[in-house]
């Protein structure tokens, strides 16, 4: 693997008519450049289907019950992508983007926290609408990748 290749992180997602990464239109939308969302209050729910946890004024923390919360990422190789991710079905579409910008960014930051799993994840605590809206505003870095035969 190239070290550029070692900068890229992946995440399959939804394209919209254009190409780039389709945006959710609510806070239940999966596959989609932006974090599903519910309240604190359901947090002990069973399979909850959610990204972060929002209190009352609409804040996302940067962490909830001490873990980081945020917009999944896969680190390479793309061997790491779960395989139910993969399953033609989905529709999703394979985008990688380069970690480094997130070094500098002033609203989102970049973590691992396996050796295959990676977020962006919010520098503070913000509102859950600001939140996406960052995510939204990197659309344009995301490029769609269609080499299988990176290792």
């Amino acid at each position: 693997m190239s070290n550029i290749n070692k900068l890229i992180l992946y995440r399959m997602m939804k394209a919209d008519s254009g190409g780039s990464p389709a945006l959710p239109g609510s806070s239940i939308d999966r596959d989609c450049l932006g974090v599903r969302f519910k309240h604190v209050s359901k947090r002990d729910e069973r399979n909850p289907r959610v990204d972060v946890y929002i209190d009352d004024n609409g804040i996302v923390s940067v962490k909830n019950n001490g873990k980081f919360q945020g917009l999944s990422l896969t680190i390479p190789p793309i061997a790491n992508i779960p395989e139910f991710m993969l399953d033609p079905m989905r529709g999703l579409v394979r985008f990688t983007i380069n970690r480094l910008y997130f070094e500098n960014h002033a609203h989102l930051m970049y973590i691992e926290d396996t050796h295959a799993h990676a977020m962006i994840v919010p520098k503070y605590d913000m509102l859950i609408t600001d939140f996406n809206r960052y995510l939204a505003d990197t659309a344009p870095l995301w490029e769609v990748d269609d080499d299988d035969d990176k290792d």
